[in-house]
């Protein structure tokens, strides 16, 4: 079980795949000892802010007790498990190094909130750099929910490759099916039941652009896994 700060191409861990063994990420290793819906975020940059906030949603509507918010910020996953209980759900910080060595990670609620070029040293380029990221993805079904940025021109060319549900997120762009956007000094919301006004922006205490996309990540994630508006 591989720390986040192990390079995957370390010696060590080369011989360990030559010689068959399994070599897993302590949140691949946590998925695996919990049943609890899991919203992950990932992304280069927003995902402390974004989790926090969708934990606080969470807790608002299922209360603190009942949620876990963890994973690369605070709290590893696994201690979710080790304590022996199960969270009505789980909020989670995943970073690229901890998606390496996911295998059957499956988010109910799976978010990118956008790729720049980061972490470098690490990976052979920048492709590889966000070929990681994707890989929050890769084993939703079409009953899960992708909530993506699709002004970052990465994450949008990703949307192709998505099994899950899409929830856009956008400053301009209207959502093609689910998702949110800004129009009007007012955040968007399009449901099911068709758009609406959700919250205007004035309203925000997080000042910025780039927390209009976290804000509104964090609402959908929130709303997908059944919270209502009015809490989010």
């Amino acid at each position: 079980v591989v720390s986040p700060g192990v390079p995957r191409d370390s010696a060590p861990l080369k011989k360990a795949r030559a010689r068959g063994l399994p070599v897993l990420s302590e949140l691949e290793l946590a998925a695996r000892c919990i049943n609890s819906p899991l919203i992950a975020v990932t992304g280069t940059n927003g995902k402390t802010t974004t989790v926090s906030l969708a934990g606080e949603m969470m807790k608002a509507g299922l209360g603190a007790e009942r949620v876990f918010v963890g994973g690369n910020i605070g709290t590893p996953l696994l201690e979710l498990a080790l304590a022996g209980r199960e969270a009505a759900a789980a909020v989670v910080e995943v970073s690229s190094f901890q998606l390496e060595f996911a295998e059957t990670f499956h988010p109910r609620v799976a978010a990118l909130l956008n790729v720049s070029a980061d972490h470098l040293d690490r990976y052979r380029d920048f492709e590889d750099y966000a070929a990681t990221k994707s890989l929050i993805f890769k084993n939703q079904v079409p009953e899960d929910f992708a909530v993506l940025n699709l002004d970052d021109p990465v994450v949008e060319r990703m949307r192709s490759g998505v099994k899950a549900r899409l929830l856009s997120v956008s400053l301009n762009r209207p959502a093609e099916t689910l998702g949110m956007w800004t129009e009007g000094g007012e955040i968007i919301y399009k449901s099911e039941a068709g758009a609406a006004s959700f919250l205007e922006t004035r309203e925000l205490k997080l000042a910025g652009r780039h927390n209009l996309y976290n804000v509104m990540t964090a609402g959908l994630a929130a709303l997908a896994l059944g919270l209502e508006a009015e809490l989010v």
